[in-house]
């Protein structure tokens, strides 16, 4: 996907637009820095909720929707790697 399309699943999975606004400017760059606008494009892309725990333990704990995505997106920006060329992979 590109980012506008990106942005526009977001919104539609519920994300609020002017989160990322400033100065009537839409910014990516603020935008992929809140969990709601993970949690809204997962709930869009129809991503599930991940759970995690260590081995001998009954409780586990449930990730938000997108969680596991935006680790995924942290670590292609820490290789190097530009915002444009992970949407592309969605």
């Amino acid at each position: 996907m590109t980012i506008e399309q990106t942005i526009n699943k977001a919104i539609e999975g519920g994300y609020d637009k002017y989160a990322a606004f400033i100065g009537g400017e839409f910014f990516i760059e603020i935008a992929v820095n809140h969990h709601q606008f993970w949690e809204c494009l997962g709930k869009e892309m129809g991503w599930k909720k991940t759970y995690s725990g260590s081995l001998g333990q009954i409780k586990h704990e449930e990730d938000k929707i997108g969680l596991k995505e935006w680790h995924k997106f942290i670590d292609h920006l820490a290789n190097g790697n530009i915002i444009e060329s992970y949407f592309k992979t969605l």
